[in-house]
């Protein structure tokens, strides 16, 4: 039998294969195997999905590998990385049309901004502790601008959550998923319930405090929930009667591993680990 060769794959095909292999392959293996495939990766449909790198940073440092970063560097002979750079190339490559963005923790203000302009059509977005830290502030403003938003990751609720929320409320009538990690007292509950009251989908990510007050408030004003993952959280106990009694409604309700724990012993976790977006979800 004679080989299959790949250079002649239909282009429409080929396509839909790329759409599927993941932005560092796209980045740094795809462009490499033949003058064909390269074109086809640069269509704008294989940019609709942007999961980016999570520990790429302006100024690498000593300690922390960053194997994406030296391959892209080395391929493509670059003496210095910009995430700024970085994010307007993939950006220039998906030409407005993507629809679900996981931002690198170490994203600047700049990269933001092109995003919020770039991506109209934005349905699912991440953005994980060390983002929402240092940009918080500027958040809130950004998201007005995505009116097709669905789904938003915040890697903390430290910083203008209210505010974030506010904006979803009046700009994205289609919002129905919120995933949140850190802290979820009686003003983050009481702030989800007031301005998202008809959300479908709600993930309080692994280690997330969530005291017990504050999960029925949630359980109370929420009462479109489809689905709450509340696995490995502090706060209440999974087996707790109550909770599960009053939570009896929602199709989905998962509080696996969570137990009861110190507030003032929590941490806002760093890891990109948790913090997917689920855009299977909500896509009606």
């Amino acid at each position: 039998m004679e080989g299959r060769n790949w250079e002649e794959l239909n282009t429409d095909c080929l396509v839909k294969v790329l759409e599927r292999v993941g932005m560092e392959s796209l980045i740094l293996d795809v462009p490499f195997v033949c003058k064909s495939w390269y074109r086809a990766s640069l269509n704008p449909e294989c940019w609709k999905t942007l999961r980016f790198p999570v520990g790429i940073r302006d100024e690498p440092w000593m300690w922390v590998f960053d194997q994406f970063t030296d391959r892209f560097m080395d391929e493509y002979q670059l003496e210095k990385f910009s995430v700024t750079g970085f994010v307007k190339l993939l950006l220039t490559r998906s030409r407005r049309s993507a629809v679900t963005i996981l931002l690198p923790a170490h994203c600047t203000s700049e990269a933001l901004e092109l995003v919020s302009n770039e991506c109209p059509a934005l349905k699912f977005l991440g953005m994980p502790f060390d983002l929402v830290q240092a940009h918080g502030e500027l958040i809130p403003t950004l998201v007005s601008k995505w009116k097709d938003l669905q789904q938003l990751h915040l890697g903390s609720t430290r910083v203008c959550f209210k505010e974030i929320l506010t904006e979803i409320s009046s700009n994205c009538e289609n919002f129905n998923g919120l995933s949140v990690s850190g802290y979820v007292g009686n003003e983050e509950a009481s702030a989800i319930t007031n301005l998202l009251p008809k959300i479908k989908y709600l993930w309080l990510r692994r280690n997330t405090t969530v005291p017990r007050e504050s999960l029925q408030m949630i359980l109370e004003g929420c009462k479109d929930l489809v689905l709450l993952d509340a696995r490995n959280c502090f706060g209440f106990q999974a087996e707790d009667e109550e909770i599960l009694k009053m939570a009896s409604h929602i199709k989905t309700f998962m509080v696996e591993g969570s137990c009861l724990e110190d507030e003032d012993d929590y941490y806002e976790p760093i890891s990109y680990k948790d913090a997917c977006i689920d855009s299977d979800c909500g896509s009606d």
